[in-house]
């Protein structure tokens, strides 16, 4: 399996923590827009091989570490879709706004509001065991838990969140090459 990215890209660190949990070796190789052939023109793009690839991170994250309590795979699929149409849109245009502006503050925060309330009351986003969702919304976040002046000012309110996120960092199968 490949893995193709461009520089920076915080949805490639799903691709890679997934492949990492579930034990499955990928190859990581940078791309530009112009290298991918087929389909839309998104990165990253996870080629499983040469009849199977997936365009959405999302997606190719839960294939590779797929839910396996299927009673939760409702949830677990409407939390992949809440990071990807909602958190990550917002956290991307906070992460590329020169000056943020307070609406979008107010919407980056109702969000994580969210994320802290589901957190408040278990260790992960589902409950009690690592899921995809985890991993992407962990994915989405990463530039805000991990950048200090960020942290102060979006996640001041949110321990939970932070201590969250340092638990998923510590883990050994988070730790990417």
């Amino acid at each position: 399996m490949k893995i193709y990215t461009n520089d920076n890209n915080t949805a490639t660190l799903k691709l890679l923590i997934a492949a990492n949990l579930a034990g499955k070796k990928i190859k990581l190789q940078t791309a530009s827009f112009e290298d991918v052939s087929a389909g839309p023109k998104i990165l990253p793009l996870l080629e499983v091989d040469e009849e199977l690839s997936f365009f959405s991170s999302n997606a190719a994250t839960q294939y590779l570490f797929p839910i396996l309590d299927l009673s939760k795979n409702g949830q677990c699929q409407q939390m992949l879709e809440w990071e990807a149409t909602r958190l990550q849109p917002i956290v991307a245009s906070v992460l590329t706004s020169k000056s943020v502006p307070s609406d979008l503050k107010q919407a980056l925060n109702s969000l994580l509001l969210t994320v802290e309330e589901l957190l408040k009351e278990h260790q992960y986003i589902l409950g009690d065991k690592l899921s995809s969702a985890d991993i992407s919304i962990w994915s989405t976040l990463y530039p805000l838990c991990y950048n200090k002046d960020r942290k102060q000012q979006y996640l001041a309110e949110c321990p939970s969140i932070t201590k969250w996120a340092d638990q998923l960092l510590s883990a050994k199968a988070i730790q990417v090459e």
